[in-house]
């Protein structure tokens, strides 16, 4: 197939069995970075959750802020990209 200019990334290999697990150890790094972070802010003004209760609401707020963040990452990539030029 051939590659297709307006589709970034198609004619990129996919990753390595070492390269996956590289990029899964380094987000489970960040998770927990973040999920201790966020627990350490909030567990003051949420103490009336259970211990289950909390750690659902801090892995969920964890798991917002880590979408957000690769969000906003690959639209600052594709801005790369696809560098405006000024005329």
């Amino acid at each position: 197939m051939p590659s297709n200019p307006d589709r970034p990334g198609a004619s990129v290999p996919p990753p390595t069995p070492a390269e996956r697990e590289h990029v899964l150890a380094a987000n489970t790094a960040r998770f927990e970075e973040v999920s201790a972070d966020i627990a350490a802010r909030l567990r003051r003004v949420c103490s009336n959750l259970s211990d289950e209760q909390f750690s659902a609401l801090v892995h969920e707020i964890a798991d917002v802020k880590l979408r957000y963040e690769d969000r906003e990452f690959r639209g600052a990539r594709r801005q790369s990209d696809h560098p405006t030029t000024d005329v």
